[in-house]
């Protein structure tokens, strides 16, 4: 009973005796009680050193157990807050190690792009020599890989750059299909200022050249992209090839709506994927 006391006993100093002489009090008549009237103890043999005397006892016996209850309570207490403290410490011996392995891939990330695009660069003087169309074709491979790295840095580019990005993209496809890609390209960027998380178009348009068909004439692949004022319009349909359902497709549409939701910017995201056509229509709305 004292145990289930002690931590609820108010903090002001004057109360906290009140309440404690309360205790004491209600103690010695409950134990009054039960020794008359359950125990059927005579009142001359339980007051046989005197009122006082059968107070001070019992006074003594309350003391007893409140300093033994309150023992196990600070023993309790004391387990909680070593619980506590070794819980602490293998959170902040997980955070060092978590920070320590990004500080090593980030690390990582610096020197491998910087000896790739020191060999591409090597790659495209030597090339350029032999075919100006395959050196012209390594620099630009070697402009998209150096705007994948730097981009991701960022949380938000300019669209003027994720539009060059994508037409530089598109003409590594296309010298890659020998120029037989069949595609309705539209880049009209009339507000240069504008912002958007990186690479969320490219998705979209890399999905269009994985999974869709490349060389149908009567059915090429479209892409738009549009922004004027405070607004920014995408759209993307491509021809579903036979091989289009794949995982990696959703997992993308899940990743793309979560950064989305991080740019905190109004945007309606529409996706039909019925019949034989993939359809994206993405809108953004900024706030001026």
């Amino acid at each position: 009973m004292f145990f289930a006391f002690l931590p609820h006993l108010p903090k002001h100093k004057f109360k906290a005796i009140r309440n404690v002489i309360i205790l004491v009090t209600l103690f010695i008549f409950i134990k009054y009680l039960v020794n008359i009237y359950i125990l059927n103890i005579p009142q001359n043999i339980l007051f046989n050193n005197g009122k006082f005397g059968y107070i001070s006892y019992e006074v003594w016996r309350f003391t007893q157990s409140v300093f033994f209850s309150f023992a196990y309570w600070v023993y309790l207490e004391s387990l909680l807050i070593q619980k506590q403290y070794f819980k602490s410490e293998i959170k902040l011996r997980d955070t060092e190690a978590t920070l320590l392995t990004t500080e090593i891939k980030f690390l990582k990330a610096q020197v491998n792009p910087h000896f790739l695009f020191n060999t591409l660069n090597f790659f495209y003087v030597e090339a350029y020599k032999l075919s100006p169309k395959l050196g012209e074709g390594i620099m630009s491979l070697t402009e998209i890989l150096r705007y994948t790295v730097q981009s991701t840095q960022n949380e938000e580019i300019f669209i003027i750059k994720e539009a060059e990005f994508l037409n530089k993209y598109i003409g590594i496809q296309q010298l890659r299909f020998h120029n037989k890609l069949e595609i309705e390209l539209n880049i009209n960027i009339l507000s240069q200022n504008l912002r958007i998380p990186p690479l969320i178009l490219l998705t979209f348009v890399e999905n269009a050249f994985k999974y869709g068909v490349i060389n149908d004439n009567l059915n090429p692949i479209v892409i738009k992209l549009l922004t004027k004022n405070n607004h920014l319009l995408f759209y993307c349909k491509n021809k579903k090839a036979k091989h289009f359902n794949d995982p990696s497709t959703s997992v993308g549409l899940e990743n793309i709506k979560t950064r989305l939701e991080k740019h905190n910017v109004k945007y309606d995201l529409n996706i039909s994927n019925e019949n034989e056509f993939y359809v994206v229509d993405f809108k953004m709305e900024y706030n001026k």
